[in-house]
């Protein structure tokens, strides 16, 4: 048992591992031992060699904690000054990434699958932040089929000077290439770069009729592109026939 503030977090199991956290399933409970619910807990890893690492976590809580929405996965409890730091989230029952390998979503779950990553990103934009990490596996599926934006590791505010940054550590843009945007090298990070990488999950959906979308979403030259998210949420749903 974990105490914290009241609360005692008990591990259940390990779910997974990323670039410099592990996160796994937790109950929670109160301080007379009630259950509060299942939740998710990221712990970083390796904090002592990297000092960098802390920055990139509390800069990483923050930055989710801002974009609340109900297409952003929430944050509830955090301890990011204890050794190693941590948080704790709401609990997904898979990610969007094994959604698609398993292949088993309809046409239109997919349509609102692609509608609810674009209402998020467009929640996260109008709150200054570049998400800069779109990728199948960091859009969760919660109850309800409701789909969530996650993990804001690599997320930036729209500063000028920050947006212009490219993340070179081993561990963050080589592992994912597919999803990147590679005008970024050029042009600096963007509305648009968020909607290159959604394009690219759009095309791994596979949705029938989608094609222009996804050329809109991925052009080489930015103008030809979508300027913003609201853009391709009216083609989505002109397209789809959605009301």
């Amino acid at each position: 048992m974990i105490s914290h503030g009241g609360f005692l977090i008990e591990p259940l199991e390990h779910l997974g591992s990323g670039s410099f956290g592990n996160v796994e399933k937790v109950i929670l409970r109160n301080s007379s031992n009630g259950v509060c619910g299942e939740f998710a807990r990221k712990i970083l890893i390796n904090q002592h060699e990297d000092p960098d690492l802390l920055t990139r976590f509390i800069r990483e809580v923050k930055s989710q904690d801002k974009c609340l929405h109900e297409n952003v996965a929430q944050i509830f409890i955090c301890s990011l000054h204890s050794n190693p730091a941590w948080f704790l989230m709401e609990l997904a029952e898979s990610s969007l990434d094994a959604e698609i390998e398993a292949g088993t979503l309809t046409q239109n779950e997919k349509i609102n699958v692609i509608l609810m990553i674009a209402e998020g990103m467009s929640w996260i934009h109008s709150k200054g932040f570049f998400h800069r990490d779109i990728k199948p596996q960091n859009i969760l599926k919660f109850p309800n089929g409701i789909y969530k934006i996650s993990d804001f590791g690599l997320a930036r505010h729209m500063d000028p000077a920050e947006a212009s940054k490219i993340l070179t550590q081993v561990g963050h843009f080589p592992r994912t290439p597919r999803y990147f945007d590679h005008s970024v090298v050029l042009n600096g990070y963007s509305r648009q770069s968020d909607l290159f990488s959604l394009g690219i999950i759009i095309e791994e959906l596979n949705v029938d009729g989608f094609d222009d979308i996804i050329a809109k979403c991925t052009d080489r030259k930015l103008p030809k592109r979508y300027s913003n998210s609201e853009q391709l949420i009216v083609d989505v749903k002109k397209i789809s026939g959605v009301a």
